[in-house]
């Protein structure tokens, strides 16, 4: 029976085969014969997963293995391994000539050498698992590598170098669908900031005495629908405290003395942010119909609820945080940035640029390039 039962297989007459299957006697250990043909069956009809799962049926209920039906077993799993080990190099070289054409294919943009930004967007726990594995083929990682790469609560840097290396890698997580964006540092310089001393009116139209780059005194005035997007922020205040160490000893220590809080309106079509800053703001100029409160921190809130009360339709990014710790990592790159944050600090700190950083990318645009 078992020659009929190969043969109807080796000829491709999987419905004979089947029949005679089912009639493999019950001392000829019926069960671990049946999953071995239809585990064959399913290998010669390419379908690798069903066949290995009815091979490894076989190795777990084979209590007292019997030699010729596992031998038969191991090569059955040889020949699926070969299999897979050829499929990953064909999707491996297949990859790599994806990365190699796009990466080609920018060689000639403008910006194609100028420094730039790779940026991960946050993702579920479930997509992370089942992105890691194309996550680690595009970067040539492996997979538990891979899954601490991605996040799932805040942005994250993943490098930076020349922009015609990090597109190619943008472009081939778009292609399987992982969250990304990459901008270079040059579209972030090139935003104007303006500083916001008071407000003078919020309705239909913006307007506000500030300073320019130049620090002139202007008056600017913007209608309230060109407004793209919001960014609210703590930036932290550093200083330089003496601590006693564990030996008892007398050691200079970078603390956190005070926060100072910023506001940015992304005016995109201008290419223009108006920054408000509650350590420049001028609360007793202009108006202050909404200002109920006594003390500068209710003052600023109230400030901020007016804000974005009257631009409530209008995406509000205040993760700042997190991304700023991971970001001062990097300080090579942050050094290439204009921070534009009017700020007088006594001791030097990265922060302001990681703010500039994430206000400008928010500007730029978050879903796409």
């Amino acid at each position: 029976m078992f020659v009929e039962i190969e043969l109807a297989i080796e000829t491709k007459n999987f419905d004979q085969a089947k029949i005679l299957i089912e009639k493999i006697p019950p001392q000829e250990e019926k069960h671990l014969w049946q999953n071995y043909y239809y585990g064959l069956i399913a290998e010669e009809n390419n379908n690798i997963i069903e066949a290995e799962e009815k091979y490894r049926q076989v190795l777990k209920d084979s209590i007292f293995p019997n030699p010729n039906i596992i031998k038969r077993i191991r090569e059955g799993l040889g020949r699926i391994q070969n299999i897979k080990n050829l499929q990953k190099a064909q999707e491996k070289q297949s990859l790599q000539q994806q990365k190699a054409d796009i990466f080609n294919k920018l060689k000639d943009h403008h910006n194609q050498d100028e420094l730039a930004v790779l940026i991960l967007k946050p993702v579920s726990v479930d997509d992370k698992n089942n992105l890691a594995k194309n996550f680690a083929e595009i970067l040539e990682l492996d997979i538990y590598t891979a899954k601490l790469q991605i996040p799932t609560r805040h942005w994250r840097l993943l490098k930076t170098g020349k922009w015609q290396e990090l597109q190619s890698y943008y472009l081939m997580f778009e292609r399987f669908s992982i969250p990304s964006f990459c901008y270079p540092i040059q579209a972030i310089n090139t935003i104007q900031v303006y500083q916001v001393n008071y407000l003078e009116s919020f309705n239909d139209k913006i307007s506000v005495i500030c300073e320019n780059k130049a620090q002139q005194v202007i008056n600017f005035t913007v209608d309230i629908n060109e407004v793209s997007s919001q960014v609210e922020a703590m930036l932290p205040i550093f200083e330089m405290s003496l601590h006693t160490d564990t030996k008892g000893k007398l050691v200079r220590k970078k603390t956190t003395l005070d926060y100072i809080n910023f506001y940015d309106l992304h005016i995109k079509n201008q290419n223009l942010i108006i920054r408000f800053n509650d350590n420049r703001y001028q609360f007793e100029q202009g108006n202050k119909n909404f200002l109920e409160a006594k003390t500068s921190r209710e003052k600023w809130l109230s400030l901020t609820k007016f804000i974005q009360n009257n631009l409530s339709n209008i995406t509000l990014y205040s993760d700042y945080t997190p991304f700023a710790e991971s970001v001062v990592q990097f300080p090579k790159m942050l050094k290439q940035i204009d921070a534009k944050v009017q700020l007088f600090r006594k001791e030097e700190t990265l922060w302001d640029e990681a703010f500039q950083l994430y206000s400008g990318v928010v500007f730029l645009g978050v879903d796409g390039n």
